[in-house]
């Protein structure tokens, strides 16, 4: 066989907790976080996950953690926030000079530049506190950095804390630098770039993230091994505070395990309760449950990818349903529909036995293997006060191959 697959994988939503707000009236977090409020940072009103509120919690007292949860679990404001934190306590304390308080260190660029988007939405509003990435794809000039820039992102000017260029960034540290391991080790090598690290501006560093750090294993986590142990002597910094993610690092019986990786990664302690893991929502079956033909799933998945309008999805789930919300989404309808739909427990049963590909989940359960797709469509378009409740993933695994051969008939 070349290809296995597609397989069907399901996750639970992630349990939620409080919301910045309340961490801000909790005394944990600053009220300068009122000042970033958006739409894109809803500080009164979304709810952060479990394991994020842990993650703030731990950081904002000191210790090094290991934040080990899923993808798209929001693992990026398990640091970003109490790096920002940290950084609008020192503003109100008037001692928010230049230079480096955290490194995020990234081992590809485009992830890099994703958190620069990131940060760059998140801090528009607030220019006193700084950042930049210095890459090998860094310009050095000013001007070169800006023509670039507006290449790459058009109708759109540059905010004032964003730091574009090297030579920009060597005037004047950027409070969060983000870079990858590689440029790291040449920015402590290189007379120009040393300014990074000099007395002036290296009595501050406080972080230092490391992303997708389970990449740092055999020689490659050996090297970096040894690059941190040569910055925290080079800063002369010994209460450096490490935050290491990863989406891959076992689950709880390898805590152990991660502990150990961490302390000889980082050259500083860590134990067990530093991993942090994410926290499921428990999904409660009804007593009372319905069954909706997959019909009517193919029906719906149908409209959806044909662009239909919501009052025309509506009226049909109506028709053929009954007893919906008008005002409701289409996403909230969906949502009280299918969590009271027998075939959505007996899917979610079946793939908590055992991994299953879209075929034998089928023939499991006596249908045509486009029913099931047609169900994950429509069940992954259902959410409600944030909660999806059908959080899928398609897995295809394909062999790699020196070539493929094929007959053509009459001759071989």
């Amino acid at each position: 066989e070349i290809a296995k697959g597609p397989f069907l994988d399901i996750a639970d939503s992630f349990l939620k907790d409080k919301t910045i707000d309340q961490l801000i009236r909790n005394g944990l977090l600053s009220q300068e976080f009122y000042k970033i409020n958006s739409d894109k940072f809803p500080v009164y009103s979304r709810q952060l996950y479990k394991h994020q509120v842990i993650a703030i919690e731990k950081a904002v007292l000191g210790k090094n953690i290991v934040v080990s949860t899923g993808t798209g679990s929001g693992k990026t404001e398990s640091f970003i926030i109490p790096i920002l934190n940290h950084l609008m306590i020192e503003k109100e304390k008037g001692a928010l000079g230049p230079g480096v308080r955290a490194v995020l260190i990234y081992p590809m660029n485009a992830l890099a530049n994703d958190q620069v988007f990131r940060l760059r939405e998140l801090l528009k509003n607030y220019p006193d506190i700084t950042f930049g990435c210095y890459t090998g794809e860094t310009e050095e000039s000013e001007e070169k950095a800006l023509i670039k820039f507006k290449s790459l992102n058009k109708n759109l000017e540059p905010i004032e804390n964003e730091m574009l260029s090297r030579e920009r960034m060597r005037k004047c540290p950027p409070h969060i630098l983000i870079t990858n391991y590689a440029m790291l080790e040449y920015l402590m090598l290189r007379p120009g770039d040393k300014i990074f690290f000099s007395s002036v501006y290296s009595n501050n560093w406080k972080y230092i993230v490391l992303d997708e750090a389970h990449i740092y294993r055999g020689a490659t986590g050996t090297e970096v091994s040894m690059l941190l142990r040569r910055l925290k002597a080079y800063i002369k910094q010994n209460d450096i505070q490490f935050i290491l993610t990863s989406a891959t690092l076992g689950d709880e019986k390898s805590n152990n395990k991660v502990v150990e990786f961490a302390e000889q990664l980082c050259s500083s302690k860590f134990d067990k309760d530093s991993v942090i893991r994410g926290i499921k929502s428990e999904i409660i079956k009804p007593s009372n449950l319905n069954n909706i033909t997959f019909e009517i799933y193919s029906k719906i998945a149908y409209m959806l990818r044909e662009n239909y309008t919501e009052d025309e999805i509506k009226k049909f789930i109506q028709n053929k349903h009954g007893n919906i919300n008008e005002n409701d989404s289409i996403e909230e309808i969906l949502y009280d529909i299918i969590s009271k739909d027998n075939n959505y427990y007996m899917i979610r049963q079946i793939l908590n036995e055992t991994t299953m590909t879209i075929d034998e989940i089928a023939d499991r359960l006596k249908l045509k293997a486009d029913n099931i797709v047609d169900f994950v469509l429509v069940a992954s378009r259902a959410i409600k006060n944030g909660d999806r409740l059908f959080e899928a993933k398609y897995h295809m695994f394909i062999k790699s191959l020196e070539g493929v051969y094929i007959t053509l008939k009459p001759n071989k």
